[in-house]
């Protein structure tokens, strides 16, 4: 949703277009909040991929994701609510911020998908 919206066109329309950016925006910080949260609880992927793999640097950089990535949404997302009429902050900054955003999200996931498959290869005994 949020990639849809900041592809869409801006010109001419900026207000409404970060409006529509924004509205996306809040379902990527509540989602990235609901991850968090369930990744590094007890039995999330981060708790389990501790237990089986033990204290490796690639969890400590897991968290750190966890900790940036909703730093960076959030502070996009105030920028675009305080300043939504705004010209300061213009389309194309959103959308490198939102870009630099996806991409980062994309980054996270296949690392704790590499997690998931390490702990699980372990776990089975298999090679790696």
């Amino acid at each position: 949703m949020l990639e849809k919206a900041l592809a869409s066109p801006a010109p001419g329309r900026e207000a409404s277009w970060k409006r529509r950016a924004g509205a996306a925006l809040v379902v990527v910080v509540d989602s990235l909040n609901v991850h968090c949260e369930s990744a590094e609880q007890r039995g999330g992927v981060l708790a389990e991929a501790e237990v089986a793999l033990g204290r490796p640097p690639v969890l400590r950089q897991a968290r750190s994701q966890h900790e940036q990535m909703l730093r960076d949404a959030r502070q996009l997302l105030t920028a675009l609510e305080e300043r939504a009429d705004d010209t300061k902050l213009t389309y194309r900054e959103v959308r490198q911020c939102g870009w630099r955003l996806s991409s980062a999200l994309y980054r996270h996931q296949a690392l704790e998908a590499d997690l998931i498959m390490e702990a699980f290869e372990r776990d089975i005994g298999g090679e790696g």
